[in-house]
């Protein structure tokens, strides 16, 4: 109702894309099949609100005329812009969980090193120390028994490291 008899096609078409839709207008004239069928425009409604629309443009044979339809897809191309903003902030969140991650675990391996050098370092030698000096068969057992699962609970980070650096 607004726009038939009333409206040129050409009054209806956003700015944008008229000089698009001249060009296929023009080329149907000349070869229908050398341009789109159906494709998407941007119209201008009644109030003056530019709406996305999926128009179907055809020659009506043996005329000069056009005949065409427009369904609103403004909804539809709006959620697609939301859902490729959302993709885009999840991609951006990913690269920073994978920097995250990364560093989480160099800083776990920093740590593995740092205990494993410094229990040998700084434990194992006197257990050794106390071990060579006169200690009676209890204190012996507790003994082998503290350096037993100090190498127990090392153990997983020595093979770690043995790994890691094997080639050096």
């Amino acid at each position: 109702e607004d726009w038939e008899g009333k409206k040129t096609w050409m009054d209806c078409v956003d700015q944008r894309d008229l000089p698009r839709m001249l060009e296929y207008h023009r080329q149907r004239r000349i070869d229908p099949q050398s341009v789109p069928g159906t494709y998407e425009c941007r119209l201008i409604d009644s109030q003056g609100r530019i709406r996305n629309v999926l128009t179907t443009v055809n020659l009506i044979p043996g005329t000069g005329n056009n005949v065409s339809s427009a369904m609103d897809i403004t909804e539809r191309k709006e959620a697609e812009k939301e859902l490729i903003r959302k993709s885009e902030n999840l991609a951006e969140l990913n690269t920073a969980l994978k920097v995250l991650l990364k560093q989480r675990e160099a800083d776990r391996e920093e740590l593995e090193t740092t205990l494993l050098s410094n229990v040998r370092d700084l434990v194992l030698p006197y257990i050794e120390k106390i071990r060579q000096g006169d200690l009676d068969p209890k204190a012996r057992l507790y003994l082998d028994l503290i350096t037993s699962n100090l190498e127990n609970i090392l153990s997983p980070f020595s093979r770690t490291l043995a790994a890691m650096y094997r080639n050096l």
